[in-house]
């Protein structure tokens, strides 16, 4: 049951108890309304009381941030986790290039102003390797970009030359770069993020997506933000995979330059999550920064251990030699993702299968390894005892490029 009594709250609760009793005579719903009505004497759901106290976080928030990451209060902008910050810099990015669209009527060509002539093709479109996050094809799909899918390299490792090469031919508006990968979990080199930002063309946003916890060694955002001021570069960091507090939803958004901030501002959604901001801030000024938990770091080692032990004791299987919160497993023989999924969660145990991502591969399902190894344990144990009449589904699929060990 929804109840949205209006921002000024005009539609009173004798109605909403009038309206409850043309579906139902039951007592619990009664009941249930009260509880509400209750909660909303006590608590300001509709955040006018406490709009103070939110610009006060989102304020501290900004300062504490921009100290950190060495760029102005400004060139930071909290979100919706990682989730809220993609949509948003595309719906910016999609504004930003239909205003580029010239006379002929063609995205990505631009005419001069005396003569009419066209003149090198404006940026179009987005960017990314893949198979990457889900949210970036649903997001840019939505918002009518055109897609550029470069496939990574063998064994799913990132591949900067091709990147690189059509990044500069085909000069998009938005190049996505995710280390460590969704759902590979593989990282991308620290040289190989140079070399594409390196090359990025005048006019092209780049987005590096640092949603993931990683266990390797890799070159602090402050630096890169500090190298790239006159490029257009974004760097999305969250609390959801660092810190485990995915259900409060909070990312920042930190930005190379005021220009392309500026710019994406307008955009921002309204209505971030008090507590979220508070906790973020005390997370920032206590640590110092924004590091991933030791704990999640340790799950992640122990869990790569884990799938390095089970794929090599049990022939057909292969998993992706991830260093962050997901890494992607490939099925032996004709064992199909569909009954993986239903087998597991039938014992309680939840992977993401390969036929549902973007990039459908039925011989694939992606793992959760940010958290305690224990669970990963016990969905080897279930996998390692699959029968073959569990195994013959699917003939002729292909095979993923995930190596085994």
């Amino acid at each position: 049951m929804m109840i949205d009594r209006g921002f000024d709250s005009e539609f009173g609760w004798g109605h909403i108890m009038a309206f409850c009793g043309l579906f139902s005579r039951d007592g619990d719903v009664r009941a249930c309304v009260q509880r509400i009505r209750a909660s909303e004497d006590s608590v300001d759901i509709k955040r006018g009381e406490l709009y103070p106290e939110l610009l006060r976080a989102l304020f501290s928030l900004q300062r504490i941030s921009g100290k950190i990451y060495g760029i102005g209060l400004s060139q930071v902008l909290p979100n919706f986790g990682s989730n809220g910050s993609i949509d948003t810099i595309l719906t910016a990015a999609r504004i930003l290039e239909v205003s580029r669209i010239g006379g002929t009527g063609v995205v990505g060509a631009r005419r001069s102003r005396r003569s009419g002539a066209s003149l090198e093709p404006s940026p179009a479109g987005v960017m990314f390797a893949t198979p990457t996050y889900f949210r970036n094809y649903n997001s840019a799909g939505a918002r009518g970009f055109r897609i550029y899918k470069i496939p990574l390299d063998q064994g799913f490792e990132f591949p900067a030359n091709r990147f690189t090469e059509e990044m500069v031919q085909s000069r998009p508006t938005v190049v996505m770069l995710v280390s460590p990968n969704n759902p590979t979990g593989l990282p991308i080199r620290d040289e190989d993020i140079l070399t594409v930002l390196d090359h990025l063309p005048q006019g092209t946003w780049a987005v590096l997506d640092r949603t993931l916890a990683n266990t390797r060694p890799e070159m602090p955002s402050q630096r890169l933000l500090d190298r790239y001021q006159s490029k257009d570069l974004v760097i999305l960091h969250s609390f959801s995979k660092y810190k485990g507090l995915s259900h409060l939803r909070i990312g920042l958004a930190l930005f190379s330059n005021e220009r392309m901030a500026g710019f994406v501002r307008p955009f921002l959604p309204l209505g971030l999550n008090l507590e979220a901001m508070i906790k973020a801030y005390r997370i920032l000024r206590t640590r110092g920064g924004l590091y991933p938990d030791r704990t999640v770091l340790a799950n992640i080692r122990g869990n790569h251990r884990i799938l390095m032990d089970f794929v090599e004791t049990n022939k057909g299987y292969g998993v992706t030699d991830f260093s962050g919160n997901y890494c992607l497993m490939t099925l032996p023989g004709n064992l199909d993702s569909r009954i993986v999924a239903e087998v597991l969660a039938s014992r309680g145990l939840y992977v993401m299968p390969g036929h549902d991502s973007p990039e459908p591969d039925d011989r694939q399902v992606r793992l959760h390894t940010g958290g305690n190894p224990a669970y990963i344990a016990a969905m080897c144990e279930v996998l390692g005892k699959l029968s073959p009449r569990q195994r013959g589904c699917r003939p002729g699929s292909s095979r993923g490029r995930l190596k085994t060990r």
